[in-house]
């Protein structure tokens, strides 16, 4: 991803819980377990008067893109 996005202003790396959905054998959801992962976000600051943008990934995945304000 850094190859097309180039290399972030800034990296935070956290822990996230989230609750996980457990299924009985009907598939219908009985339960949610607290699971921990990894949360990293990457912070792009293109300089004076532009948007900061703000990529979010678990688990290596991207979830989310916000396009936050000037800084």
């Amino acid at each position: 991803m850094q190859a097309i996005c180039r290399e972030p202003t800034h990296v935070e790396d956290s822990v996230e819980v989230i609750r996980q959905p457990v299924y009985d054998p009907f598939e219908r959801v009985v339960d949610h377990l607290p699971m921990a992962v990894p949360k990293r976000v990457w912070t792009y600051h293109f300089g004076p008067g532009r948007l900061v943008d703000v990529l979010t990934f678990r688990e290596g995945k991207l979830v989310h893109i916000e396009t936050g304000g000037y800084m």
